[in-house]
């Protein structure tokens, strides 16, 4: 019930600019995040994970956990919006967190 209730205020906001949902996740990022493994991932609140994609397109990532997720029953993090790189910024990648070893 609650998932179907922020549905749609989600698909809205994944409307708004790739800069501005951008700006905002690095914003919450550097308030309350915490950084894992090397700085690539960062610990969001809310069960929430913010990844910065270097090399590769974090559109190339979200189709990749999705393959996994609905082919096989290796847990995958839910992929819930990607922001493309842009000029000298990093692409990201806005996933629930789950626990696990790298």
């Amino acid at each position: 019930m609650l998932r179907a209730l922020l549905y749609i205020p989600w698909k809205l906001w994944t409307l708004f600019p790739d800069f501005v949902r951008r700006r905002t996740y690095l914003f919450i990022a550097r308030r309350w995040g915490i950084s894992q493994s090397l700085c690539t991932v960062t610990r969001l609140p809310f069960g929430l994970a913010l990844k910065r994609t270097y090399d590769h397109s974090p559109d190339i990532e979200a189709s990749s956990m999705r393959f996994v997720r609905r082919n096989t029953t290796i847990p995958v993090a839910d992929v819930f919006d990607t922001v493309p790189p842009d000029g000298q910024e990093t692409g990201l990648l806005l996933t629930s967190w789950i626990e696990g070893q790298s």
